[in-house]
């Protein structure tokens, strides 16, 4: 029996590591740190001694490693590895920039054609290594690698599996990264020049919304969903197997064999309900990441319902929000759907929900977290309030959040669209309009006032 489950528990486990690696990667702001925990996680997962990202130079010359992850009593090797030509691994290189993945069962029994990776490899006292390419722009800009220094042999599938997406969240991870840094570098140029600030602004959004949405969400949901769909059924079919052993056997045995055989079956089915439950948890997840995945891939106007979109923005920011805030609903009146760029509003929503959630961990107030949500039907408009009771914001605060590029978080921190771009969805976009309300210390509230209909 202990055969049978582990398996199944390995693979909720790997659901949920899986998703919350998403759901952090779409809503951090610190990247550097998203990184290194989601090395923690996955190599503690896999049971790796060490894992670690490379990074290549733009001329393809040099390459350093720049994260890692050691588990206890293996020496970290990060600060020994900067600045390494990149044809001491030719035979690595060549296999990484052709796509493939390195699954390195022995070190020692590397051919001749891999003789410097071998030699390399030894010395640190790697024995096993499994490596995945890092890629953005058709070009390999890395890699990252998980080492075992007290065994040999291949690395099971379901693990390969998990690190092969982890290689693919780097890789959006990075070209984001990338992005960002030439942002800021051309910020200064761009003070002096309107028109290239819009553009500075267009890009920022484009990319913001490329990574968390086209490359995590979609991306997210379709790998689970298979998986997903195969444990669901089969617990199921193995419940109904279990009901029929138990249905069959009880008739058969003596009274204290009765008693253990009870005691057992319902030992059994509180572990089914507690599968079931851990599966209709991804379902929602999975769910939502559709929802937030499909929506954008639509550029035309169509019908949004404001209630469903909530529910699934706070469904992707549940990890956030359990962590003692309260979320209040009204819905006034009869709330028709409105006619909007789907993608575009979830994006609003995600970075409106995000800031107030952020405004109140900033409060130093010893109260419980309160978010309220109002949508009511204003004649030919829908308008929606979200209220916090966070940190607020100073008058001077406020006569500057839709000033572009203008915030009030550490450098580095801020990974939402900026209320200036919200601005120009909600008001030149979509024709509506965007209205803002805060008292420092108590709280702010931002209200969305839409048009139902398209306005030509």
């Amino acid at each position: 029996m202990n055969r049978s489950r582990d398996p199944l528990k390995r693979q909720l486990k790997f659901q949920e590591i899986v998703s919350n690696i998403a759901k952090t990667f779409v809503s951090i702001g610190d990247l550097p740190l998203a990184i290194n925990n989601s090395l923690k996680t996955l190599g503690e997962f896999s049971g790796a001694s060490r894992a670690y990202i490379f990074e290549i130079s733009d001329n393809h010359l040099t390459m350093d490693n720049t994260y890692e992850w050691c588990a206890s009593g293996v020496s970290q090797e990060k600060e020994n590895l900067q600045g390494l030509p990149t044809n001491i691994f030719p035979w690595w290189i060549s296999k990484l920039r052709s796509g493939e993945v390195l699954n390195i069962e022995d070190v020692k029994a590397l051919g001749e054609d891999a003789r410097s990776e071998r030699e390399i490899l030894d010395a640190q006292g790697i024995q096993s290594v499994l490596v995945l390419p890092i890629v953005f722009k058709d070009d390999l800009r890395g890699f990252v690698g998980f080492d075992h220094i007290h065994k040999k042999g291949p690395w099971v599938k379901e693990d390969a599996s998990l690190l092969k997406i982890a290689s693919e969240f780097y890789s959006s991870v990075f070209e984001r990264l990338e992005s960002e840094r030439e942002l800021k570098a051309s910020n200064k140029a761009l003070e002096s020049s309107l028109n290239s600030l819009r553009e500075a602004q267009t890009k920022l959004f484009q990319q913001e919304k490329t990574v968390a949405i086209g490359q995590l969400a979609s991306g997210i949901a379709h790998e689970i969903n298979n998986p997903l769909s195969f444990a669901y059924s089969n617990q199921a079919f193995l419940q109904e197997i279990v009901e029929d052993f138990y249905q069959q056997l009880q008739n058969k045995v003596d009274e204290n064999q009765a008693k253990l055989l009870k005691e057992k079956y319902d030992e059994a089915e509180e572990l089914f309900a507690d599968i079931d439950e851990g599966l209709q948890r991804v379902i929602k997840i999975v769910k939502s990441l559709r929802f937030y995945a499909q929506t954008d891939a639509f550029s035309e106007f169509q019908l949004y319902d404001l209630r469903e979109g909530l529910e699934h923005i706070v469904e992707l920011l549940s990890y956030r929000v359990n962590k003692g805030i309260k979320i209040n609903y009204e819905f006034i009146g009869d709330i028709p759907p409105i006619y909007v760029d789907a993608g575009k509003m979830n994006d609003v929503l995600m970075n409106l929900f995000i800031n107030a959630l952020d405004a109140i961990d900033e409060s130093t107030a010893t109260k419980e977290g309160l978010i309220d949500i109002l949508v009511e039907k204003k004649k030919a408009q829908v308008a929606l309030s979200i209220r916090d009771n966070g940190v607020g914001m100073s008058p001077e605060v406020q006569k500057q959040i839709f000033n572009p590029f203008f915030t009030t978080k550490e450098v580095g921190t801020n990974t939402g669209l900026g209320l200036n771009i919200v601005y120009d969805i909600i008001n030149n976009k979509h024709k509506g309009k965007i209205l803002v309300e805060s008292t420092l210390g108590e709280g702010t509230q931002v209200q969305l006032i839409l048009p139902t209909k398209i306005q030509e």
